[in-house]
């Protein structure tokens, strides 16, 4: 099999960014310290072991400057849903850049935006029980794309919960912590949630927002 869509194949910083790789390595992020090693030498998560994951989806992250710069450092920053859909569907049709809906300018062949930001790319996959339950044996599906970036928005952002439209007039709960789904009409019935991929810096942050 080929490399996984939405991977890029090169992801090591290039040459001509002034950033220092050591640094981006051990920068903020909410991914652990390995991950980001890996992807910055080119490995785009694989060596992990998360790359050939059916149903998943990428990731990207930009390194940015700590509060618009000024010398405060950087930090690895999440593309949002709609960005990472973006440029998710960028780079399956084969385009070299994206400039994204109130965002920069991306280069998917150079994996820089605005052309001297770092970018990475992992990926994720958010899974839900659609067996039976109980003592049954877990029959896990994949979550929507839309649905997968929206979970790990909320988890990077260290939300209890996230509400998801996966269906006409259908609403879901997913409670982050104890990783369960629910009806937004009926919570007693509950379906179990997983997820796999990339690994986070914590297993899940400290703190978490209701």
């Amino acid at each position: 099999a080929g490399p996984a869509v939405g991977v890029p194949a090169e992801v090591a910083i290039p040459s001509e960014v002034d950033v220092d790789v050591g640094a981006a390595k051990t920068a903020p992020s909410p991914y652990a310290v390995a991950a980001m090693a890996n992807a910055l030498g080119g490995k785009a998560g694989g060596a992990l072991g998360n790359g050939g994951l059916e149903g998943s989806v990428p990731l990207w992250l930009c390194l940015r400057p700590i509060g618009g710069g000024g010398g405060g450092g950087s930090e690895w920053k999440p593309y949002t849903p709609a960005h990472n859909a973006e440029l998710h569907a960028a780079l399956s049709s084969g385009s070299k850049s994206k400039s994204l809906k109130g965002g920069g300018l991306v280069d998917l062949s150079e994996g820089v935006e605005g052309g001297k930001l770092p970018i990475v790319s992992f990926r994720v996959l958010w899974e839900w029980d659609s067996g039976e339950g109980g003592k049954a044996a877990p029959a896990w599906k994949p979550y929507p794309q839309e649905a997968q970036w929206q979970l790990e928005a909320a988890l990077c952002a260290a939300d209890a919960a996230v509400e998801l439209g996966l269906g006409a007039a259908t609403k879901y709960v997913v409670e982050l912590v104890g990783l369960r789904q629910y009806s937004s009409k009926d919570a007693f019935r509950c379906r179990r949630v997983r997820r796999r991929g990339v690994p986070l810096r914590e297993p899940f942050p400290r703190q978490v927002r209701d």
